[in-house]
């Protein structure tokens, strides 16, 4: 039977957990709730009546806990649930070798878990059960983005279960065990490197770099900037920039500028990283554009104003983004848009081109001014 002295630490780990987890992302914290109610009901089954009332004194305080939290953050915490649950962002699912992995793990370890759990009383068939909801629960941020990194951090739980649940099966005969953590090394441990390179060094690497510097054809050699120093003509435009109480940035900036504005206070941040990251519907662009209404100086790159790569060739730039969706799902299919793309990008800078004047050049900036008269009613 459960004691007070065992039910505080429930207590104290419900509330702590969902607290830290809700603070990493709202599915986490979401997903860690869920399951540690199932667990705190489980437990309770066979229980005398003073244990239950125990075990629900720490299912209240970990729901306590969650609502105070979720209570003192603002509505747009949610922003990335809601709009990933819209389908804004989100993958197809691909039977992909990573994607056909994570499913046969779910099939076989969420019938077992769930299985021993249902059947049998006490902690350890308690802690089968949550684990079942668990991986179930994260079915859905895994494969609603369904790229490797994804499926990897949601579906972490439903691979530590199905290594376990070899161990517990076969352990005598260990090599099943090697041969799946083994196959789980190589996917991920490998799979994930070999993407990320193939984004720094690749072909999509060398279409982000003539993205961001308004070339129209990539050059698909490999590309590595060197630093830039400081030199007297960057004094020259800081001491310019400081005339100007604040500057906003809403096309992106390099980090030296970027740094410069914030250690002189001058920095306007946005509700979105500039350029337009993680900005997935309309609803995003409208609060984007309101945002940059707001600004009544902004430093812009120049080839951002003059040289818009998407606005010349919307149908290579939906091309390009088709041959990165298929890289980075390790699916040898090209991938072609039903929809029209969103070009957050392209919106945001043509509402600067008609909103704002050039007001001087600096480097490979432009200062632009506000017009007011523009502005109104737009």
């Amino acid at each position: 039977p459960l004691t007070p002295r065992a039910a505080l630490p429930l207590a104290l780990v419900f509330a702590i957990g969902a607290v830290g987890c809700f603070a990493i992302s709202p599915e986490t914290g979401l997903g860690f709730a869920l399951s540690a109610l199932t667990y705190l009901a489980a437990l309770s089954r066979g229980q005398a009546r003073p244990a239950r009332v125990l075990l629900m004194a720490a299912m209240f305080t970990g729901i306590a806990g969650s609502a105070i939290f979720l209570k003192g953050v603002s509505r747009d915490y949610f922003l990335s649930l809601a709009s990933f649950g819209g389908g804004g962002g989100n993958f197809p699912v691909v039977p992909s070798v990573y994607v056909l992995f994570y499913l046969g793990t779910l099939a076989c370890v969420v019938p077992i878990l769930a299985a021993h759990g249902l059947k049998n009383r006490g902690s350890v068939a308690a802690l089968s059960l949550s684990w079942a909801a668990l991986a179930t629960i994260f079915v859905a941020p895994s494969l609603g983005r369904s790229d490797p990194g994804h499926i990897f951090c949601n579906g972490l739980g439903a691979f530590l279960g199905g290594a376990l649940l070899l161990q517990v099966s076969f352990p005598r005969a260990p090599i099943y065990n090697r041969l799946y953590l083994g196959a789980f090394a190589l996917l991920f441990s490998a799979g994930l490197p070999l993407i990320s390179l193939d984004h720094s060094l690749g072909p999509i690497g060398a279409v982000w770099h003539a993205i961001e510097n308004g070339e129209r054809k990539p050059d698909r050699r490999f590309w590595n900037p060197a630093p830039r120093e400081a030199s007297a003509r960057e004094a020259r435009f800081e001491a310019a920039l400081k005339s100007y109480p604040k500057i906003g940035t809403p096309l992106g900036c390099d980090e030296r500028m970027e740094i410069f504005l914030k250690r002189t206070h001058r920095f306007v941040p946005e509700f979105f990283t500039p350029p337009a990251q993680n900005m997935l519907t309309e609803n995003h662009v409208a609060r984007k554009l309101q945002g940059i209404s707001q600004m009544p100086i902004i430093l812009v790159p120049i080839a951002a104003i003059d040289r818009p790569v998407f606005q010349e060739n919307q149908k290579q730039y939906a091309a390009w983004r088709g041959d990165f969706l298929s890289r980075l799902l390790l699916f040898p299919i090209p991938y072609r848009y039903r929809n029209p793309p969103l070009f957050a990008e392209l919106q945001a800078t043509v509402f600067v081109r008609r909103h704002f004047s050039v007001a001087g050049r600096m480097d490979s900036y432009y200062i632009m001014c506000r017009r007011a008269e523009t502005i109104v009613g737009s």
